[in-house]
């Protein structure tokens, strides 16, 4: 599930299979080369060029996709152990790879909630400053609970606001705009900035609201609610994007167990090939042809040899090279 996000082709929001993503990058060039140099394969195959020893390395390597998910990685060599050790790194280097590109949906969230939570952080810093300032210019320390009232609810509201886009935009990276949960966050945005716009909007106090209109504040207050304000929303949406944040590391480090060995390469004890029996019966059959042409090849030879034609001719040769 939370490989759902790797989203090649995302033509309807539907997100291709990972474990072909995964066949990729055990075939790909970056993997082959970390490979190349963690088992000097250079010097193994003695060649001074590492697209050599890469070339060899893939030749010698079968990567196989299962219908039923299961991924297979078989490597041929003469030396049974460095086969094993092999198949057993494909898998060591493919784990780390996919955390170093932050591959799972978990961990392209993971980034784009640490980067928004560092730009609120930032802003909550200036807004205490701001707000420190104008408490010191202006002498005032604090509004009454009316005023204090209006100032949460609103920054509360633009707060979820500025938190829910940052959702989505965080959702659209890895989803089309027909997703469900791309729809939902986007339905529960308008909802949050209609109540917005009716909490700001200029009218008459209703029976029993427990609210204002923040146009009702006092003028007096006016500045220092503003930067009070900036450090109510700063505080609330610092505290939504660092709950996001959060459930993004769990899920990224959930997300990074999924690639498990089911089997590890042992040591092989028996050759894969060639067959000892195909061996025998090839060289058997060569040895048999071979045979036959010798001697039909000697028969010419000796019947040669007794044509009054060629025996002339086989004189001179012997002379020639008695001569010599």
């Amino acid at each position: 599930g939370g490989l759902s996000g790797l989203g090649l082709g995302l033509g309807n929001g539907i997100f291709k299979d990972p474990s072909e993503i995964y066949v990729g990058m055990l075939t790909s060039r970056t993997l082959g080369y970390i490979l190349v140099e963690r088992f000097k394969l250079q010097e193994y195959y003695e060649s001074d060029n590492p697209t050599i020893a890469y070339k060899g390395l893939i030749g010698a390597t079968t990567v196989t996709n299962g219908k039923d998910g299961i991924i297979t990685i078989e490597v041929e060599d003469t030396d049974p152990k460095l086969a094993a050790a092999l198949a057993n790194a494909y898998v060591e280097e493919l784990t780390k790879l996919s955390q170093s590109l932050a591959l799972t949906e978990a961990s392209r969230r993971r980034l784009f909630f640490a980067k928004q939570l560092q730009e609120a952080r930032q802003g909550l810093s200036k807004a205490e400053a701001a707000l420190k300032q104008t408490q010191e210019r202006t002498g005032l320390i604090q509004l009454d609970g009316q005023a204090q009232v209006i100032i949460g609810a609103i920054a509360n509201f633009r707060a979820q606001i500025g938190a829910k886009e940052v959702q989505i935009a965080s959702l659209r990276t890895s989803a089309t705009e027909r997703n469900p949960d791309v729809i939902r966050a986007q339905e529960e945005l308008r909802g949050l900035r209609l109540e917005l716009a009716k909490l700001e909007r200029k009218q008459p106090q209703a029976a029993g609201d427990i609210f204002v209109t923040s146009s009702q504040v006092p003028e007096s207050g006016l500045e220092y609610l503003r930067r009070l304000r900036d450090v109510k929303y700063y505080e609330k949406i610092f505290e939504l994007l660092s709950q996001q944040y959060e459930v993004a590391k769990i899920d990224e480090a959930r997300d990074s167990g999924l690639i498990q060995v089911l089997d590890k390469a042992l040591v092989p004890e028996v050759k894969s090939g060639p067959r000892r029996t195909t061996l025998t019966a090839a060289l058997t059959i060569l040895v048999l042809v071979l045979t036959t042409i010798l001697a039909f090849v000697l028969e010419l030879f000796e019947r040669a040899k007794q044509d009054p034609r060629h025996q002339r001719r086989f004189q001179e040769l012997s002379r020639h090279f008695k001569g010599k």
